[in-house]
């Protein structure tokens, strides 16, 4: 007896279906019968019938037929009935058969039609496609199901398998037979077997919904989409067997094959081109984010000139016992501290003004050691390795002394039981994936510290980005680093691993001798000392002059 046999012998002895598309209603039908007598009945209708059904109530499920015995490997009924309809579904699929349950019982429309994955008394897994219908009779709800078994596999007829093997199988192009119905992978060619990482067999046997990131039932929306062709081009997000997400771009139609209606998918990767696409607009918003913080900290400069004019005059009359001494000191602390982060946002945007000149960079590394060791600490061992008759670079002291400061620091900070820090210059040499190196200055700061997983890593340069704790850093550091050593025409890279220490290093163009010009020996002129103070802001100009 069919599903449809069933329903129609329902109807005669007065069994209504109460909801056709799985809603529950709390409305009786007339003449229904008793328990008992319905009872019987349902256990009789399915009985006879070919398919595999089963009756559910109340959780559990309260019979069964000979069909579906055999589908699962049982010998007698005693060893299901009784037990939740969850008990024969694959464990990776129990949870969506528990939201499809609380959905129903809070009143919320349900797919009738629902693919899901059995699990034998063997423990076999078995593609499942299910059909429910919920009856609802003196308050008792009854949900009638009838299984059957989705056969996955492909007989390509031998006249067609020529045309097959290079169309689809041998085509470099990813490609994918996909079952509409139950969203299983009915075939997939050797270039999806090897972007994918699964062998073909595994593959065969994974439904869509395991690889797309989308939940099941936005993929059976976007199936439904490509079969009443709808769209043609999906974008969507694809896991593969080595844990990666990738960006790919589908076009899938319907297609008929050997009497079969399914959908051929033809997937491109784009994981690279959406990456170039990520790091051009977040390059535009750091351009904006820079354009902005350049603007104000150029006209926070002004401010802090005048405040700072004035904090010295302040100074100045307020002697050393005065009771307000301590509130003079906090504000000049607090200025100067302010200075500091108008010129971090400064170096960041790359608008401060350098005032460079032909450096030994290792004589500036040396001058620094003593202020260095004293800010990291005696926890922290601080190392020179300074490589011998260096070329000068055309570099701004104060700037240099910035890069090392913070980079050092920061190093620093990572290792907060101790631990050693290095600083080594060289002339860079040519490496086999960056040959450009060549010729260039080379400042490198590494620790031994816990080192940075790649998420870290990839924000590492970005301006408030700080793993500190609240209040412990501006997030500005490694920004106006970088915004220094590219105001300079030179790079910064950064080489990490958790557990392997972090590696800083600046790469610095050196200075060509011939275009150096040279110093006289002539003293210069005697002139008469005159200064010009040319300012428009008149707050900024007065307190320059106070300060002459």
């Amino acid at each position: 007896m069919s599903r449809a046999s069933v329903m129609s012998c329902f109807s005669r002895h007065g069994i209504e279906n109460s909801v056709s598309d799985a809603k529950t209603s709390s409305e009786a039908p007339r003449s229904a019968p008793s328990p008992r007598r319905l009872s019987s009945l349902l256990r009789d209708l399915i009985a006879t019938s070919p398919d595999a059904m089963a009756v559910g109530n109340g959780g559990k499920l309260f019979a069964v037929n000979a069909a579906l015995l055999a589908l699962f490997g049982y010998e007698d009924a005693s060893e299901v009935v009784g037990r939740a309809l969850a008990d024969l579904v694959a464990p990776s699929d129990r949870a969506m058969i528990a939201d499809r349950a609380q959905r129903r019982s809070v009143g919320q429309d349900v797919p009738a039609v629902y693919q899901c994955r059995g699990s034998t008394r063997e423990g076999e897994e078995i593609e499942l496609q299910i059909r429910s219908t919920v009856y609802v009779i003196e308050g008792e709800t009854y949900v009638v199901l009838s299984l059957s078994r989705i056969d996955s596999e492909v007989t390509i007829p031998e006249e067609d398998r020529e045309l097959y093997q290079s169309l689809f199988a041998d085509n470099k192009a990813i490609k994918l037979l996909i079952d509409p119905q139950t969203g299983l992978v009915v075939d997939a060619n050797e270039a999806a077997v090897a972007f994918y990482g699964w062998p073909l067999e595994q593959l065969r046997n994974m439904r869509i919904n395991d690889i797309n990131t989308l939940t099941d039932d936005e993929v059976q929306e976007e199936i439904r989409n490509a079969q009443s062709g709808r769209r043609r081009c999906f974008r969507f997000r694809h896991r593969t067997a080595r844990n990666e997400i990738r960006d790919v771009d589908v076009y899938s139609g319907p297609v008929t094959f050997v009497g079969r209606e399914l959908l051929l998918s033809i997937v491109i990767d784009v994981s690279e081109r959406e990456a170039l696409r990520r790091q051009l607009r977040e390059a535009r918003q750091l351009e904006a984010v820079g354009r902005l913080a350049g603007s104000v900290a150029h006209e926070f400069n002004n401010l802090l000139t005048v405040m700072l004019g004035a904090w010295s005059m302040v100074e100045r009359s307020v002697g050393k016992d005065h009771e307000a001494r301590r509130f003079v000191e906090d504000l000049g602390f607090s200025s100067k501290r302010a200075v500091e982060l108008a010129r971090g946002l400064l170096a960041f945007s790359r608008r401060q003004v350098l005032q460079p000149d032909a450096l030994d960079l290792n004589h500036v590394v040396r001058d620094l050691v003593a202020l260095l060791q004293r800010a990291i600490g005696s926890s922290v061992t601080l190392e020179l390795d300074l490589g011998d008759a260096l070329p000068e670079s055309l570099l701004d002291p104060r700037q240099v002394e910035t890069v090392l400061m913070n980079l050092v620091l920061n190093a620093a900070d990572a290792m907060p039981n101790g631990g050693t820090i290095t600083i080594r210059s060289r002339v860079a040499e040519s490496t086999e994936g960056d040959p450009g190196r060549a010729g260039w200055l080379s400042l490198l700061v590494a620790d031994d510290g816990d080192g940075m997983d790649d998420e870290t890593l990839s924000r590492v340069f970005e301006p408030f980005f700080s793993t500190k704790e609240p209040g412990s850093g501006t997030g500005l550091g490694l920004a106006t680093v970088q915004g220094i050593v590219q105001q300079v025409g030179g790079r910064i890279d950064v080489r990490s691993g958790v557990g392997k220490g972090t590696e800083f290093e600046v790469l610095l163009p050196v200075v060509d001798a011939a275009s150096t010009p040279l110093e006289s020996d002539a003293p210069p002129p005697k002139r008469a000392p005159r200064i010009i103070l040319v300012e428009d802001n008149d707050p900024v100009r007065r307190a320059l002059m106070q300060g002459l």
